[in-house]
């Protein structure tokens, strides 16, 4: 008998395609024509609510960790409204997915793979953790949860 590796199977689905592929709409996985066109849909059709919700304009000159960075499409937000942008992810595919789009707009960050019940940050590093669509993922959820509590400022 094996047992259920939840952060194994994980990255091999998330880390096989990018989330938001079904909205390329044709364009080639990594381009810029394919991520203005997942930003579109998911902004207009998925989450037309996110920007009520979370007003990302409120992050300039804030420190920011995105805790699962997925393919970067929030990340994308955080930099184009002035955020100092960090984020992790447990598949290295979304790592350098997010890393991508974000260098086709001219933007970058701390951008690392890693796993949101161990953060490699030191303590008091954060003014604002956000993740969308992750923590209910995580296997141990209230050490992960101890965790973004521990890297944001007091």
């Amino acid at each position: 008998m094996t047992s259920y590796d939840g952060k194994e199977a994980a990255r091999q689905v998330w880390g096989a395609s990018p989330a938001g592929w079904v909205y390329g709409e044709g364009a080639a996985i990594g381009t810029k024509e394919y991520f203005e066109n997942v930003l579109r849909k998911r902004s207009n059709y998925e989450l037309p609510w996110l920007f009520e919700v979370f007003p990302f304009v409120m992050t300039r000159g804030k420190r920011v960790l995105e805790v699962g960075c997925g393919a970067g499409y929030d990340a994308y937000e955080f930099c184009r409204n002035g955020a100092n942008y960090s984020g992790i992810d447990i598949t290295p595919e979304n790592v350098e997915r997010t890393k991508k789009h974000l260098g086709l707009f001219g933007f970058d960050g701390d951008i690392r793979l890693g796993d949101a019940e161990k953060l490699d940050f030191s303590d008091g590093t954060f003014d604002l953790v956000f993740s969308n669509g992750v923590l209910h993922h995580i296997p141990d959820i209230g050490r992960g949860f101890d965790e973004i509590y521990r890297v944001l400022k007091p």
